[in-house]
């Protein structure tokens, strides 16, 4: 079953209280512009728990003003929660974060390409 309204959010217990994350294009776009490496890369780092402090804080920080906050609360909230506390802790967030952002979930489908369908020799088959 197709889950139309997924736009890669997810709500998170984060700095005591329930927030709410969601990564665009935009936002996947200015954290790799932070990291220097893809965004998939970017997910490895969090879930092999080898990435920079300045990668979980904008995946936290870019998370948030994906979400609807603005950006002037979006850092005072990262700098409270995250640059002004414990490290770890915000770490599995900023992974699920990311991970929801570029995985839907198992009920959703993803869409068909436009196009004929052939690929680019003409061929119907991959």
């Amino acid at each position: 079953m197709m889950t139309d309204e997924w736009d890669g959010a997810t709500t998170l217990m984060w700095g005591g209280e329930d927030r709410r994350f969601r990564l665009g294009i935009g936002e996947l776009r200015r954290i790799e512009a932070v990291a220097t490496v893809g965004i998939f890369n970017v997910l490895d780092r969090l879930v092999t728990r080898t990435a920079t402090l300045d990668e979980v804080r904008a995946v936290l920080k870019h998370g948030l003003e994906g979400a609807g906050v603005d950006a002037n609360t979006a850092e005072v909230e990262v700098r409270r929660y995250y640059d002004d506390a414990p490290k770890a802790p915000s770490l599995p967030v900023a992974a699920f974060v990311l991970m929801t952002a570029l995985h839907p979930p198992e009920d959703a489908t993803s869409e068909k390409p436009a196009g004929d369908g052939t690929q680019p020799n003409g061929s119907p088959s991959p």
